[in-house]
């Protein structure tokens, strides 16, 4: 079936006033699909539960790329309030932040999903008080050239990382818990330039924060404790500012400096 796309502005959806209180897919929803698109401003959705149960990745005829079935996609210049909506998408992705668009994403839970959020484009969303755990790659990935917030959310039991941030990605990301995100709390790449601060990374993972290739971040105020590997390791050509961060526990270094990174390290 198609995507419901709202092209309205104003639109509001709720519990209350639509039958979509829950809804779901049949396992043979195409992949590269989405339940719900967003493309018009002032739109409000409030305590729906999506669900899609298919997302066997498949390959794109035009670029031979694998694709994912989403269960709310936001885009264009859309700026919806989503609020108190919780997410599931086997082998997708929840909620997909793409084009110019700017939503605000509050108390919202994403769960058993490939990616929690997806924030790429230009977009420059606000995630705040929401909940995001059992995601086979990354509760959040960031990339290309967005900004926005990301504030005081838990998220729990990834497999790649807490967050991925690439591209030339701007994005802050303040008060966030990150627990038992195996791989890494924070794993920067490309030119990302995003600030990390008052986050705390704990439980299972191997590396608190990873910054490689040509990122410049900032890192401040965030704690670290209990690395199998090491709390903050910058590589490759990465610089950034890494400062007044508490690091402990750790059963490699609490920070290593390899390759041809130049970090400033100030106050750890």
């Amino acid at each position: 079936c198609e995507p419901l796309r709202i092209t309205q502005p104003g639109v509001s959806l709720s519990s209350a006033t639509t039958s979509m209180a829950h809804v779901v897919t049949s396992s043979t929803e195409p992949a590269g699909r989405c339940l719900i698109s967003i493309e018009a401003q002032e739109v409000v959705v409030r305590s729906i539960h999506f669900e899609i149960d298919s997302g066997n990745k498949s390959e794109s005829p035009e670029k031979g790329a694998a694709q994912n079935s989403v269960c709310l996609s936001v885009k264009g210049d859309a700026n919806p309030e989503v609020i108190e909506c919780s997410f599931t998408a086997k082998h997708g992705y929840g909620i997909e932040i793409r084009d110019s668009s700017s939503p605000s994403i509050q108390n919202c839970e994403i769960s058993h999903s490939s990616c929690g959020i997806h924030v790429r484009g230009h977009s420059t969303p606000v995630v705040r008080g929401s909940r995001i755990h059992h995601c086979h790659d990354a509760c959040m990935k960031l990339s290309d050239d967005c900004g926005g917030l990301v504030e005081n959310n838990s998220m729990e039991d990834s497999f790649e990382a807490g967050i991925v941030a690439s591209g030339r990605s701007t994005t802050a990301i303040n008060g966030n818990s990150l627990h038992n995100t195996t791989g890494c709390g924070f794993l920067l790449l490309d030119s990302t330039t995003v600030s990390c601060s008052q986050n705390e990374v704990v439980g299972k993972h191997i590396n608190g924060v990873q910054a490689g290739e040509d990122s410049d971040i900032t890192f401040q105020n965030n704690k670290i404790i209990a690395s199998e590997g090491s709390g903050i390791v910058v590589h490759d050509s990465a610089r950034g500012s890494f400062f007044a961060n508490d690091v402990k526990g750790t059963k490699m270094a609490g920070v290593g400096v390899r390759d041809l990174a130049n970090p400033l390290m100030c106050g750890n």
